[in-house]
């Protein structure tokens, strides 16, 4: 049997929500008479505190026991053993104070705990008033049998339990029991304490093991039993998180209903921004499982973000979880449509424009703007919400090669709806291509994004003047310079040429600023390929229509090249390739400037007309 003893002056602590770090409140002093010829046990289990070396915290404690009874709850800090503080010891010292309690031959002496109860704490409940029956003598059990040695618990937190009787097992108290027991007890701090233990597991296979023995749905638990703490929420909403960050714990976390028990959490505590950051960092990390990202959808999570978001817009921490969320929800192709008919490409825009300085919020912005962009039935409505402002801004402020390349991809991704292509030159987004091409010249895929996009963007006719003016045969050009083995680059960059020299007014100025000649390198490194040989020929055909330039082209030797094309093996030989070469020897005025042009007709008249034939 175990007596207890409760001092007079012990009351009942405020709650603050304070367990781990604590200032002590108040202190219930625990005498426990053990009886060693019985099975009377202290019935209670120790942990190291979370985060700190020394010390000692209730974790565990047993129903009727002389803990209970004396009105020990979890979460309470051990302050003195035998009378002799514990303050400053380390966790293996307070185990040997402990161990060495006083014992006589012929009975064991009272062992006296003194412990800080944490604010938060329930009444202390007053001691039994039935008599205790005297001690039964019995040998002397060893001090180190009167408590059983260390443990260690699935969180990696290393406890005591405090028995007489040496055959009592020592196990493991995982911190999703602790966190059981606390719930059942209705004890806030000891709920508060098991959160903590759960939000610093050390290791991911620690956090699989506790998803396992159903900390998911524990924590939920917690969320719904715990609805109006907000201490709670933002620690339960932290853990959850914590184990989502697991891939093997997010479909089991979901199935628990970890994403609606988050949202409820936010949407009760709209206005705390620590549990705004939790909720959308734990949606955050469920998104990333492929397959949930359409349950996630359908339940309401963009719009929980976006909500989090719209009500902290001036934490950055919210806004990253924000983006990286609604990245993650639209990269499935189902999502996307739903996302921007809901608002949530504006949500993103707003947090670029008000975060943007910080580099993580623009790259997961313009990573969701691409998904959502890839749905041909939002890029009319990106474009008309200035999708691609908003992304142009966000390369210019961290023009990395990545952000150069996703900022490059989503403008060309635009740039694939007809109805833009006007919309997007006049707003400039075809130097913000070429800037990011220029910055950037030396990356291939960089490279590739930007002639694309300044393809697309060149099919309007009416954007055509616009863009040689503002240099994009240029652009396209240097790309094909310093990335001339590339197939890719080549063949956009030759069908952005011809594209240009379709407009009347842009043949002179693409021979002056040497089109004709990079068409012709390009062509002969890529000869064996017909899309490049295509464009390039049917380039200098447009080119050739300005009388200004029949003569720099011949001079150039352009006729050379593309006569040489139509008669080399492997080539695919098309009409608009042979009309090119009809433009040259078609114009007497060739023949009356450049004396050597008859030659050239009879060099290579024979190849040419038998190509025309066959063809």
């Amino acid at each position: 049997m175990a007596a207890a003893s409760v001092p007079a002056t012990a009351t009942p602590p405020a709650d603050s929500g304070t367990v781990s770090t604590g200032t002590v409140m108040d202190t219930l002093e625990v005498d426990v008479r053990l009886d060693l010829g019985g099975s009377g046990a202290l019935g209670l289990k120790l942990g190291k505190p979370v985060g700190e070396d020394g010390g000692a915290v209730v974790v565990g404690v047993t129903p009727g026991g002389a803990g209970a009874a004396a009105g020990v709850c979890i979460g309470w800090r051990v302050v003195q053993v035998a009378g002799a503080p514990v303050a400053g010891l380390t966790w293996p010292a307070v185990m040997a104070a402990l161990k060495s309690a006083p014992t006589t031959a012929s009975v064991a002496l009272p062992l006296k705990i003194r412990f800080a109860a944490p604010a938060g704490a329930p009444p202390v409940p007053a001691p039994a008033s039935t008599p205790v029956p005297a001690p039964t003598p019995a040998p002397l059990i060893p001090a180190a049998e009167q408590v059983t040695g260390l443990m260690v618990g699935a969180a990696g937190a290393q406890g005591v339990t405090l028995a007489t009787a040496s055959s009592e097992v020592t196990a493991s108290v995982p911190p999703v029991d602790i966190l059981t027991s606390a719930l059942a007890a209705r004890n806030t701090a000891g709920v508060l304490s098991a959160l903590a233990m759960l939000e610093e597991l050390p290791s991911g296979a620690q956090r699989l093991r506790c998803v396992q023995e159903g900390a998911g749905a524990v924590v939920v638990a917690a969320l719904a039993g715990f609805a109006s703490d907000v201490e709670v929420a933002r620690r339960a909403c932290r853990v959850l998180s914590c184990l989502a960050f697991e891939a093997d714990n997010r479909v089991p976390l979901v199935r628990d209903g970890a994403h609606t028990a988050v949202m409820a959490a936010a949407r009760a505590h709209t206005g705390d921004v620590g549990v705004a950051r939790a909720t959308c960092g734990a949606l955050r990390n469920l998104a990333i499982a492929y397959g949930l990202e359409a349950l996630l959808a359908r339940d309401g999570a963009h719009t929980a973000v976006m909500a989090a978001a719209r009500a902290h817009a001036g934490d950055v921490e919210v806004a990253r979880h924000m983006c990286n969320a609604l990245e993650n929800l639209a990269f499935n192709r189902d999502n996307r449509v739903p996302l921007v008919r809901d608002g949530a490409h504006t949500v993103i825009m707003t947090a670029v424009q008000v975060h943007s300085s910080d580099f993580s919020v623009a790259l997961h912005a313009c990573s969701a703007l691409e998904y959502l962009a890839t749905a041909i039935d939002n890029r009319g409505p990106l474009v008309r919400d200035g999708a691609h402002i908003t992304v142009m801004a966000a390369v210019r402020a961290h023009n990395t090669a990545y952000m150069a390349q996703t900022a490059c991809k989503v403008l060309k991704i635009l740039s694939s709806a007809a109805d833009n292509h006007v919309p997007l030159v006049r707003d400039g987004t075809h130097m913000a291509v070429m800037a990011a091409a220029r910055a950037h010249s030396g990356d291939v895929e960089g490279a590739r994004h930007a002639c694309c996009a300044l393809l697309k963007l060149s099919v309007a006719a009416d954007n055509h003047v616009p863009l040689v003016r503002d240099g994009a045969h240029s652009a396209v050009m240097a790309a094909v310079r310093a990335h001339a083995s590339d197939v890719e680059v080549a063949r956009a960059a030759c069908a952005v040429l011809w594209h240009l020299s379709r407009a009347a007014d842009n043949r002179i100025p693409l021979v002056r600023d040497g089109a004709d000649i990079a068409v012709m390198t390009v062509a002969g490194t890529h000869s064996s390929d017909a899309e490049v040989s295509r464009h390039a020929h049917d380039a200098l055909a447009n080119l050739s229509g300005a009388a200004h330039n029949q003569l720099p082209l011949v001079r150039g030797d352009t006729h050379t090249a593309v006569t040489a094309a139509v008669g080399s093996a492997g080539t695919p030989v098309q009409k608009e390739l042979l009309d090119a070469v009809v433009a040259f020897y078609n114009a007497q005025g060739l023949a009356d400037k450049v004396g050597s042009a008859p030659s050239e007709v009879a060099k290579h008249g024979t190849g040419i007309w038998k190509a025309l034939v066959d063809n």
